[in-house]
């Protein structure tokens, strides 16, 4: 088992805070924070698939 508090911020799947306020309520901003990043995540997805491994995911949403 894997516990995190934080988003990844290093290695191959580091990810970086995209929740910005002025990003909030508008359209052309609106595909880029709801698209991926990169495809680390989808690759790894389809690898844990093809080795029948569960993984689950939950996000605690901050003001940070």
């Amino acid at each position: 088992m894997v516990f995190s508090s934080s988003i990844s911020s290093l290695g191959a799947g580091k990810v970086q805070n995209r929740c910005k306020p002025e990003s909030f309520n508008n359209s052309a901003e609106e595909p880029k924070m709801m698209s991926p990043e990169h495809d680390f995540y989808t690759k790894l997805g389809i690898e844990c698939v093809k080795n029948r491994i569960t993984v689950d995911l939950f996000f605690a949403f901050s003001q940070n």
